[in-house]
């Protein structure tokens, strides 16, 4: 069996809410069964001041420096998203590996240069990661393309896996989620971070009316959860109903019509929308990085204009007064996940690139 030191955020979810870390726990559900784990933990934890969060931060990574020059594995997988502080961080991790002499594959998970140009030191910092990894494997068509053209030296390396969750062979019951009452229900499901454009739904939320007949609840942890309980006391069809345990991701979405994420910038291909489209749920989502490659407009979902609350209100009242169009989507986003987002399908291809990792290939 192949032993794998594998990269991550807390997978406590009391500390940490976080797309990466979803995605690593459905990594290593989907392949336990040939591949032995070691989870290292890197990052800080969400809540708690700067100083705390930057203290912990640096005693995480000081022990995963030593655990990756130290302990015993075949495989070194980083799981990085490209934002400075991760560049850095967990270019000392793969220089550890390296070091040993570890086969590396760098899987990288959105952040703001997937696609804008970095400063010179830090694009210098994300050249070494890509010299250092064997094998790259970024999360769309749209990725793969971007990197090969302004990254030439990860041509032949890199590749696209899709991310994934653990799709239900049950037919998305869609005619379930309208309320006794009429009520659209819409879900926001993340960090609650400017990046991920609450500033636009906490607008977007003031203009509607109760009388609109749209229920917002929100999911998440982060520096923006004042605002959003601030929203809760002007609002009454706004809630804010804490943090869920990833397993419970699509039990909970199920129960909405729609899901919005509209995120600025920083995304990869979101696992909120995952498990959205998994569940029937109808995405409502910005068209930033990988995201246009998994929802078109009007048929698996809907795109809306960065920034804009306008839009955000546009797309609740185009789903609240048009039945027939939510049925239709719920049913598209969930066929598509069907087809393209199961996890046992696309982080099975991972063992593959362990295997042929360890064969030195």
């Amino acid at each position: 069996m192949v032993k794998v030191l594998i990269s991550a955020p807390s997978l406590d979810v009391a500390k940490n809410v976080s797309g990466v870390s979803s995605v690593v726990m459905q990594v290593m559900h989907v392949l336990s069964p040939y591949i032995e784990f070691r989870h290292l933990e890197l990052g800080s934890e969400q809540g708690g001041g700067l100083f705390v969060r930057l203290a912990v931060s640096l005693s995480k990574s000081l022990r995963s420096l030593f655990t990756a020059l130290t302990s015993s594995y075949e495989v070194f997988h980083s799981n990085t998203a490209m934002n400075p502080k991760s560049i850095l961080r967990d270019l000392a991790m793969v220089a550890a590996a390296r070091l040993r002499g570890k086969p590396l594959l760098l899987h990288i998970h959105g952040g703001r240069y997937v696609h804008d140009r970095p400063t010179i030191l830090l694009r210098y910092a994300q050249r070494l990661l890509f010299h250092f990894s064997q094998r790259i494997v970024v999360l769309s068509r749209t990725e793969l393309s971007y990197f090969t053209q302004n990254y030439p030296e990860t041509a032949g390396k890199t590749e696209y896996i899709y991310n994934g969750t653990s799709v239900s062979e049950e037919a998305a019951a869609v005619d379930r989620k309208a309320s006794a009452l009429g009520h659209l229900r819409v879900a926001f499901v993340g960090r609650l971070a400017p990046e991920k454009g609450l500033a636009t739904l906490i607008s977007a939320c003031l203009l509607l009316k109760e009388t609109d007949e749209i229920d917002l609840d929100v999911f998440g942890n982060g520096d923006l959860l004042p605002d959003v309980l601030a929203l809760t006391q002007q609002k009454a069809f706004v809630k804010h109903r804490g943090i869920f345990q990833p397993a419970e991701c699509r039990k909970i979405l199920q129960t909405y019509d729609a899901l919005v994420l509209p995120s600025l910038r920083g995304e990869g291909m979101p696992m909120a929308v995952i498990e959205a489209m998994s569940a029937g749920t109808i995405p409502i989502c910005t068209p930033i990085s990988s995201i246009p490659e998994i929802i078109t407009d009007g048929k698996t979902g809907l795109l809306i204009e960065p920034g804009s609350p306008d839009a955000i209100v546009a797309a609740l009242m185009r789903l609240k007064q048009d039945a027939p169009a939510r049925r239709r989507m719920g049913s598209a986003a969930y066929e598509f996940a069907t087809a393209n987002l199961d996890a046992e399908k696309n982080f099975g291809k991972l063992k593959g690139l362990y295997d042929r990792l360890c064969a030195g290939s």
